[in-house]
């Protein structure tokens, strides 16, 4: 894949994304995977998406759920695949990110799904350190065939979906967190303060160094600081946290008050 020409990153598109997350998981927690499936098609041009997390049938055999779908596939939702016998299996056991072209050879299960699968790309997301699912992304057109960005932007979804399962399984300490969090928004400084908010516009650093008249390294120095702070590892995580976090308002699209 890394050998494919490559179109370049969109980031101000990757930012609104994780902004309209964001107040999916305020307004609606329960379909944000659902909205997170139906952004990865648009993101990554795909024919369809979603997101499968490992679980437990009737007779107590892994398998993973369709917890999501969207695209062609919408159909299949709450769907059930054989752990061994899927690429999400293979996925959440070396932990990696995955490409397949010859799907139906390498996992005969697929053969019956429709619309005809061309090509899949998938990405693990964890619950405590271990890989519990996937988010993943299909072309049903052999003339459309996945690159870089898009191993990249399914990686920072997956990370999403990630925080997602992850607050499922947490949230009646969910008041303990909000006071945390409020704790590490008070704590940022005005510059930091200001940074933040163009992050969440989707600005990259190159731009953000350019507008406040700082150096790019200068700009990276803060972002690292502000997401220490926050103590988050992705801009998913921040701006989720920046987002819900009690206190913040939005005084104008993209902008979070402090």
């Amino acid at each position: 894949m890394l050998s494919r020409p490559s179109r370049p990153p969109d980031y101000q598109a990757e930012g609104q994304a994780f902004i309209t997350l964001a107040r999916q998981l305020d307004d609606n927690p329960p379909a944000v995977l659902q909205k997170l499936a139906e952004l990865v098609v648009e993101l990554c041009e795909a024919g369809s998406a979603g997101v499968s997390v490992l679980a437990l049938n009737d007779a107590g055999d892994e398998v993973f759920k369709w917890v999501a779908v969207a695209g062609l596939f919408a159909h299949h939702l709450g769907g059930l695949m054989p752990r061994n016998a899927s690429p999400c299996g293979l996925v959440v056991d070396l932990d990696a990110f995955l490409l397949f072209e010859d799907l139906v050879e390498r996992f005969p299960v697929t053969a019956d799904l429709e619309p005809r699968i061309a090509e899949v790309i998938l990405a693990p997301f964890h619950v405590h350190g271990k890989a519990v699912g996937t988010v993943w992304a299909l072309s049903h057109d052999s003339d459309r065939r996945f690159m870089a960005e898009d191993m990249r932007l399914l990686t920072s979804m997956a990370s999403f979906a990630s925080l997602r399962i992850f607050a499922a399984s947490v949230e009646r300490f969910a008041g303990a967190v909000e006071d945390k969090s409020a704790q590490a928004l008070a704590s940022l400084t005005p510059r930091e303060k200001e940074i933040l908010n163009r992050l969440m516009q989707g600005q990259p650093n190159k731009i953000i160094a350019a507008d406040l008249d700082i150096s790019q390294r200068t700009a990276e120095h803060h972002r690292a600081t502000i997401m220490k702070k926050m103590g988050v590892r992705s801009l998913a995580a921040l701006v989720q946290i920046a987002i819900s976090g009690p206190g913040a308002f939005r005084s104008r699209p993209g902008e979070v008050r402090l």
